[in-house]
């Protein structure tokens, strides 16, 4: 992890276009690309050829191209559902990562052509010497994605875990590495960034809540951080940073957490490497259930990485 960085930063998601995404990368969509690219008649006239739909970089000589596979579940753990408000949602983006040396390709498979898929969350680089995420306004961006659109991002490009919607959802994901985790990712951390997004189809926020622009703009600089969701108190974990968390509604009963979410908690505690955190989910897991002994071998990976 090269840092962690302080922000309380509120964006909106916006459908993706070949042309809005251009400087993180490129967009695989024919809707689009069929009115705008190169092209020519191929198989003898019952295909379409079209010409460079989506960069391919490679600056370091020992990475080699491979296919790579991701199952995605959706990260419910992040998400707030605000439809009973506004009809929007909410996801809170903790990690950023980056590939210095390669561009990577994810092709969603089997998600329904018109339907949001999937969501992505791109930032520039600062002119630095450590050329962190410059998340200024502009400079990084939330995009929703179609069920027939690829993503390209370029390399070094900062950029989120991928964010499965609606479904988990399998990518093919084209990539060239070195098998050198240290050469091939590098991460920052984040302390909140908020991403407001809808699940309809060229209809954003602002929209959906019948705001103009004017007022939308007033309430995102009123804006001081996520809802927070009231939990029960009879269980909380000290985290990596010695703060007390609490995690109460997890083993409490409450409705809106369940195994699932927990499960996905842990391996996003494991991800980004809080591992006291790790463990002490692990550990309010139940025992009789069909994933323990999965969840088992996460905590006590989680524990050599605390001793």
């Amino acid at each position: 992890m090269l840092s962690t960085l302080k922000t309380t930063k509120l964006i909106v998601a916006e459908p993706v276009t070949p042309s809005n995404f251009k400087p993180f990368g490129g967009v695989i969509s024919s809707k689009e690309q069929l009115e705008t690219a190169k092209q020519t008649s191929a198989n003898y006239g019952t295909a379409t050829k079209l010409y460079n739909v989506s960069p391919i970089v490679c600056t370091h000589e020992d990475a080699k191209a491979q296919w790579n596979m991701f199952r995605c579940s959706p990260p419910l753990h992040l998400i707030t559902d605000h439809t009973e408000e506004d009809g929007g949602f909410t996801y809170e983006s903790r990690v950023l990562e980056r590939h210095p040396h390669s561009t990577q390709t994810f092709l969603p498979l089997g998600r329904p052509a018109d339907s949001i898929a999937y969501m992505v969350i791109v930032a520039e680089s600062l002119d630095d010497e450590l050329k962190l995420p410059d998340l200024r306004e502009g400079k990084i961006k939330a995009f929703t994605v179609r069920g027939d659109q690829a993503i390209t991002y370029n390399n070094a490009t900062w950029h989120a875990p991928m964010i499965a919607l609606n479904d988990v959802t399998d990518f093919a994901v084209f990539i060239h590495e070195t098998g050198n985790n240290s050469l091939d990712t590098e991460e920052v951390a984040l302390e909140t960034l908020t991403v407001e997004f809808s699940l309809e189809k060229h209809e954003d926020p602002v929209n959906r809540k019948k705001q103009s622009e004017e007022e939308f703009l007033e309430e995102k600089e009123k804006y001081k951080g996520p809802p927070v969701i009231p939990t029960g108190r009879d269980k909380t974990i000290q985290n990596d940073n010695n703060k007390t968390e609490d995690v109460g509604a997890i083993t409490s009963g409450d409705p809106r957490f369940d195994v699932k979410q927990l499960k996905y908690s842990i391996e996003r505690a494991y991800y980004t490497r809080e591992y006291k955190k790790c463990v002490e989910l692990c550990n309010a897991f139940p025992q009789d259930h069909k994933m323990f002994k999965e969840i088992e071998q996460v905590r006590e990976k989680a524990q050599d990485k605390c001793t």
